[in-house]
């Protein structure tokens, strides 16, 4: 998605963040993308996406109004 970023981390806290937008898409008859290299007996163990900007997956003020609206059933 446009904007996103990953971010990789390994068991020896190497973290690689990349826009998503700068890795590749392979038709199926290639090798794949290196986005990261690991040590010997370093290994991935977390991928995340970060979404930037996208104020729908904001959920800053979401508690506020929870609370705000817990008193509105009567």
């Amino acid at each position: 998605f446009a904007g996103d970023q990953l971010m990789l981390i390994s068991n020896q806290g190497t973290l690689v963040r990349t826009a998503a937008d700068e890795v590749s898409q392979l038709g199926r008859n290639t090798q794949g993308v290196r986005i990261i290299r690991t040590k010997p007996g370093e290994s991935l163990v977390q991928v995340e996406r970060i979404v930037e900007g996208n104020e729908e997956n904001d959920d800053s003020g979401n508690a506020d109004n929870a609370a705000a609206n817990e008193g509105d059933d009567a």
